[in-house]
């Protein structure tokens, strides 16, 4: 074989391990927050996967690097239900759709949210303000029903 062909056959190999991870992800998210295809589903600013050990929601692109770069097993990740309702709830919060509203929109936006927990009890009647990505993180990590 030479060079070009090798060349050729990794390429396709790789291009069909891409297609069959992103099928699979695809496959884990709610058919209710499904779009038509996993590109648009992906680029949706709600879809986020967690790893199974836990760490921090990632976003699909950033997902596929690590499963390309590590060749991890894409069962080793889940769709992140939690994040993906509060990311939506911002995003209704400020007018825009969950269906429509990609991840660069969302951080074009630059939403800013007010916990109305802390609010509620402050005398000065407002609470700490966070991005909103900030805002997720928190959320994820306090049990309580703060932001």
């Amino acid at each position: 074989m030479d060079l070009e062909a090798i060349t050729n056959t990794f390429e396709d190999l790789a291009h069909n391990y891409s297609k069959e991870i992103q099928q699979r992800l695809f496959e884990m998210i709610p058919e209710e927050l499904r779009l038509d295809t996993p590109k648009a589903t992906f680029a949706l600013a709600r879809t986020v996967f967690r790893s199974s050990s836990g760490q921090a929601s990632k976003r699909f692109r950033h997902l596929v690097y690590i499963l390309g770069a590590q060749i991890e097993d894409h069962k080793a990740f889940s769709f992140d239900v939690t994040s993906s309702k509060i990311i939506s709830d911002i995003i209704l919060s400020g007018g825009w759709d969950p269906a429509t509203m990609t991840f660069p929109l969302l951080q074009a936006a630059d939403i800013r949210v007010e916990c109305m927990t802390c609010a509620a009890s402050s005398e000065k009647l407002y609470g700490p303000k966070y991005h909103w990505q900030g805002a997720v993180s928190i959320k994820m990590f306090i049990t309580t029903s703060h932001v």
